[in-house]
């Protein structure tokens, strides 16, 4: 699931990349504000950063696996956890309103 996630960034950071080389003003046409708005170098950064925990989650499930532990199977549930739960302290952090 990270994984389509991270592929559908990185398209998206194709696409501001190819609209910016060729020139198309798509804050304009999507009306996204100019300050906020992601530039293809967000997109990229987005998307290798979930592939690498991605990644890490595999290679830790595998090694435990080797190890022979018996609770290797919920390995991906706690990344979902953990990645929910700094999200949410950062949010909190920040002051900015709930949205979960």
């Amino acid at each position: 699931m990270f994984a389509l996630i991270s592929l559908h960034v990185f398209l998206y950071g194709c696409n501001l990349f190819m609209w910016k080389s060729t020139r198309i003003n798509h804050n304009f046409i999507f009306d996204f504000s100019s300050s906020t708005a992601l530039t293809h170098r967000d997109a990229f950064l987005m998307s290798a950063s979930i592939m690498c925990s991605v990644v890490a989650a595999l290679v830790i499930n595998l090694f435990l696996r080797n190890a022979g532990a018996t609770y290797t199977d919920a390995l991906p549930g706690a990344l979902l956890v953990v990645r929910n739960t700094s999200h949410r302290e950062k949010d909190k952090c920040c002051g900015a309103k709930d949205m979960y």
